[in-house]
């Protein structure tokens, strides 16, 4: 069911590591009116097969923690970094590029820095 989502508002914590998912859309348009999960704080896809940041994460406005280690991702995207409530953004051991691996690996104080440094160029 595409709609699982929206049968669980008061979900806090979706583990879904090591499922060896390709891919993930959380974007509303692919989701019913107001499913959001307002509560959902913590976010782990490690260890799948993604190759693409997932998509509609702004779908969970409590999110404070997003693991995606062990994946295939190349970038980590500006609107991500500049999650309202996001404290912890896990990258580690993918093929980063943009940030830098050696910025990702700081964390996400360090991907912001990085981030609002070009904003001023």
């Amino acid at each position: 069911d595409d709609n699982f989502l929206s049968k669980l508002p008061a979900l806090q914590d979706l583990n879904l590591y090591s499922n060896e998912i390709e891919s993930v859309d959380f974007a509303p348009d692919h989701l019913p009116p107001n499913p959001n999960c307002p509560k959902l704080e913590s976010l782990n896809l490690g260890y799948n097969n993604l190759y693409e940041f997932p998509t509609g994460l702004s779908s969970f406005p409590s999110l404070r923690t997003l693991a995606l280690e062990r994946n295939f991702l190349q970038s980590v995207p500006v609107h991500v970094a500049w999650h309202p409530e996001l404290k912890v953004l896990k990258v580690g051991m993918n093929p980063v590029q943009n940030p830098p691996p050696e910025i990702c690996e700081r964390g996400l104080p360090a991907i912001r820095r990085f981030y609002r440094c070009l904003e001023g160029e």
